[in-house]
């Protein structure tokens, strides 16, 4: 737990940041696209990436007036366009920090203007991304792209020296579209790579926006952090894009710690990520480019603590116990200190399927129950004390201190909250730690769950205190 003194130092530094903001027109444009006019091109998960995606601007200090996403049928080239033109720019400040973010496909087009060394320019697919034929079943080009150049006029046209691309999508990969998984540590089987092959297709070998920001007069006024390095693939999950998840990670435990990361931290972060979830022949590395200075000065996007509740996940949780019916649930004790046993009682009204989810102050969730040594949650009506007796584990109370949610969830029909978890799982996919964290699709499925007739809920506060507190009875 921080120091008083550090905790106020803290907040002065919040308070003076908020009032520099004040007056200043922050912008963000999320732009996902999954669903494609191309045939075989849709890719999983986007959905979840621009939740992800949203949930960050939050906490980076973004307000919802000032992000604007563009999904699937939305993000056309010309819509696309217009807000990379109007929105990102208009109004717009120096000082204003601006966030640009991408996830879907990627590829290569004959280069037009003569200013590749490889002859390829570097290209995102809008929806409406489409063929041009050069006949014999060939395709000459795409139309309907963002191509490399464009981007990099667009980027150095918005007034803000303090811009942050995020690409998940990637120009380099083979003619196979699925991956598969030998592991579940992203709690999938397969993956699709975010790439679109063709041929006649260009060689290339060149990043989205690496060569833009070399040899340039002025300096880039953006820096930019891409999924994947020239010959490797960036890939879509049905959790999500596996960039995004690591960079959702990084971000997250950046304010929750209320630190600052670096563009170069935020890259190693995701890539720590990337590692630890794919198998090698799989793993991409995050690339950055744009202004030197700002790839190593801290991001210029102020980073709210999560230290007293009240997060993104935690308000989600929320939302999806209301729908419920009542669902008697309580614990043992008011208020617990570190290292004490926490015990929760629940009245279950019906047979069902129980869900014990935690979100700690700093909006990190946890999965009580089911766990690694009790998978099942199949519960019988009647009083269920957790961890009961002949119950294999114990729940002791542990950091962060401060405010902890307990929701319980009961569904008439199967919905297991370790299925949705993508943490905790060791190299062949099985569970190694006691508990895991859910997973970005699981409020979701949760949240569907909600709507079917019998699902009951129950939330609950619990304090969790250092051991020199003193616990309330």
């Amino acid at each position: 737990m921080r120091a008083n003194s550090l905790h106020g130092l803290l907040v002065c530094a919040l308070c003076l940041a908020a009032s520099t903001l004040s007056n200043a027109a922050p912008r963000a444009l999320l732009v996902g696209i999954g669903d494609y006019t191309l045939r075989d091109a849709d890719l999983p998960g986007i959905d979840l990436d621009i939740q992800n995606m949203r949930e960050l601007t939050a906490l980076m200090g973004f307000k919802p007036e000032q992000v604007r996403v563009l999904m699937d049928r939305e993000a056309t080239l010309a819509r696309v366009s217009a807000e990379l033109r109007t929105w990102l720019r208009e109004g717009v400040t120096a000082e204003d920090p601006v966030l640009l973010y991408f996830s879907g496909h990627g590829t290569r087009i004959p280069d037009v203007d003569g200013d590749e060394p490889d002859a390829a320019d570097e290209v995102l697919l809008m929806h409406d991304a489409a063929w041009i034929p050069a006949g014999g079943g060939r395709a000459a080009s795409m139309r309907n792209v963002l191509v490399d150049d464009e981007l990099a006029k667009i980027l150095a046209a918005i007034p803000s020296r303090k811009v942050l691309v995020l690409i998940d999508a990637c120009n380099s990969g083979t003619a196979t579209r699925n991956v598969t998984f030998t592991t579940r540590s992203l709690g999938v089987a397969e993956g699709v790579r975010k790439f679109v092959t063709y041929e006649g297709m260009p060689e290339g070998g060149g990043g989205l926006l690496e060569r833009n920001a070399t040899g340039a007069s002025t300096p880039p006024n953006y820096v930019a952090i891409s999924a994947a390095e020239d010959t490797q693939y960036a890939i879509a999950t049905f959790q999500g894009g596996v960039f995004t998840l690591g960079v959702h990670k990084a971000i997250r435990e950046a304010a929750a710690a209320g630190r600052q990361l670096t563009a170069a931290g935020l890259r190693d972060e995701a890539a720590a990520y990337i590692k630890s979830k794919l198998e090698p022949r799989l793993v991409h590395n995050p690339v950055t480019s744009g202004s030197p200075t700002l790839v190593s000065a801290p991001l210029p996007l102020p980073a709210t603590p999560l230290q007293q509740g009240g997060g993104p996940t935690w308000t989600a949780l929320v939302d999806i116990a209301r729908r419920g019916k009542s669902l008697p649930l309580a614990a043992g004790k008011n208020a617990y200190v570190i290292g004490e046993e926490i015990e929760l009682q629940i009245d279950v009204p019906a047979d069902g399927y129980l869900n014990l989810i935690t979100v700690d102050a700093a909006d990190q969730t946890t999965v009580l129950f089911p766990n690694r040594y009790q998978t099942e949650n199949q519960v019988k009506a009647g009083k269920l004390v957790i961890p009961g007796a002949a119950m294999p584990f114990t729940l002791p109370a542990v950091e962060p201190t401060g405010p902890t949610l307990v929701v319980a969830l009961l569904s008439p029909n199967k919905v297991n909250a370790l299925d949705l978890g993508i943490e905790g799982r060791d190299s062949s996919g099985g569970m190694q730690e006691i508990f895991t964290a859910l997973s970005p699709s699981a409020t979701r499925a949760i949240g569907v769950a909600a709507r079917e007739p019998g699902f009951m809920a129950a939330q609950l506060v619990i304090p969790i205190a250092p051991l020199s507190g003193a616990a309330t009875r």
